[in-house]
This record gives structure tokens, C-alpha cells and sequence, in this order.
């Protein structure tokens, strides 16, 4: 289980994750939300779960979530070898400007489903580098990661019991699903790469990541791991910010 919390300038944001794992299946679970300065421009409000399989590698099946921003849309997306299908409590003004199409959600996981492939990544492979393409049910958008290179350890991921520290970049598309928008305004206000910091909660333990750092458009902001547990067959992550 994890915990995060979110600063701009001052704390704003807190999320909390929780992982279990088992030899056919896995299911990650997460909670968001936002307060002070933040939520004057965006009310953070979220719950999401998500249940998948095991098996040549983690394949979503079921995502869920709802955010409680007035609008309190509950979305349920199902995967299946052949299709990809949303349902929504209250619907959708539209899909997107373009749409996402049916081949693009189909390679395409959960934000849960990829942050549980970051932390099972297998012995010998890097947790990050290369591209994910995520979908939410309406909004599909690619991370771009660059290949990982060592830092050091800091004094709080230490008392954490963490090892292996490790740093990359990554940059954030929209792909399909979003609102038609000018060109400066794509992208959610991300111009530059975003840093994420990650570290394993032990020689055979699983990765989680220890902080991610970025300009938004609101000014610099972080998130951090504020604390982190491990034991078979859960992994659980905390955090805040």
C-alpha cells in the first residue's frame, strides 16, 4: 500500500494505493483527492479499481471509477480480446474530438493496470522507458518514457527501506478523447518532461514510485511518497502531495 501526497507550494493533493497480487490475477485499487488552492481550479474527487489477469504479461479486464466533481459520473470500462466497452452513469456529452477508435483502446490499459506493471516489472528489466498508452473510458492519452539512470538514495526513501534508486523523464500526449483544443492548450498545460523517482521495496520486492516533479500550468509542483507497505501476497502504496 502506498500513500502520496501533492505540493504547489503547499500540500494539496493526497492519494493512497493499494495492489494484491496472485499467481492468475491482480487488483489495484486508488483514491484522490484535492483540497485548497488546488481545488479553486480542479476538484479532485476520485475513487478507481481495477481487476485484471496474469498471465503473458498484465492484461486489464474490468476499470471503474467515479469522480465526485458535481457532475459525479460513475464509468465502468471492460476489456475483452476483441473489444473495449464503457459504460456510464451519465453519459458523455461526446467522445472526444477525435474519438478514440476500437484498435487504439484495445492496446491500450487502466492507469491502475500500468502503475501495477511498474511495480511487477520482472527481474532484470527496467520499470520504465519505451511508451504506455492509457485509457480511462472516454480520454486516451500516451507516457513517453525515457530509459532510467541511477540516483541517490535520500535519507527518507532510506528509513522507508527502500533500494535501487532510479530517475527518468516522461512526457504526456493526448492521443484521442479529449476536447477539441488550440495548440498551446493540448496536452493539459504540460510543455516540458515530467521526473518520476522510483526505488524497490527490496531485492525481490516490487518498485513503487517515490516522487514525480514537473511545471504545470498552475507553477511547480510534486508529488512524493509518504509511505509504503509491502507483504505477500498484497503490495500497498501510500502517498500524498
Amino acid at each position: 500500500k502506498s500513500a502520496y501526497e501533492g505540493v504547489l507550494l503547499v500540500k494539496v493533493f493526497d492519494m493512497s494505493i493499494e495492489q494484491r497480487v496472485s499467481d492468475a490475477e491482480f487488483a489495484a485499487a486508488a483514491r484522490l483527492r484535492s483540497y485548497g488552492v488546488l481545488s479553486l481550479f480542479k476538484r479532485i474527487d476520485v475513487e478507481a479499481a481495477t481487476l485484471g489477469q496474469i498471465g503473458g504479461g498484465l492484461r486489464p479486464g474490468q476499470f471503474h471509477h467515479i469522480n465526485r466533481d458535481g457532475v459525479n459520473r460513475a464509468v465502468e470500462v471492460n476489456w475483452d480480446p476483441t473489444q473495449v466497452t464503457t459504460k456510464a452513469t451519465v453519459a458523455f456529452p461526446n467522445w472526444g474530438d477525435p474519438p478514440p477508435t476500437k484498435a487504439q483502446k484495445l492496446s491500450a490499459v487502466d492507469p491502475l493496470t500500468q502503475l501495477t506493471r511498474i511495480a511487477l516489472t520482472p527481474p532484470g528489466r527496467a520499470p520504465c522507458g519505451g511508451e504506455a498508452m492509457i485509457f480511462d473510458g472516454r480520454q486516451l492519452y500516451r507516457l513517453t518514457f525515457t530509459a532510467p539512470t541511477a540516483r541517490a538514495l535520500p535519507e527518507r526513501e532510506r528509513r522507508m527501506g527502500l533500494i535501487s534508486p532510479i530517475r527518468c523523464a516522461f512526457t504526456f500526449a493526448e492521443v484521442a478523447g479529449f476536447d477539441r483544443k488550440a495548440p498551446g492548450r493540448q496536452n493539459q498545460g504540460l510543455t516540458q518532461p515530467m521526473v518520476m523517482e522510483l526505488a524497490r521495496t527490496g531485492d525481490d520486492g516490487p518498485w513503487v514510485i517515490t516522487a514525480v516533479r514537473g511545471r504545470t500550468p498552475l507553477g511547480e509542483a510534486r508529488v512524493e511518497l509518504r509511505s509504503v507497505s509491502a507483504e505477500s501476497p498484497a503490495v500497498r502504496l501510500a502517498s500524498g502531495g
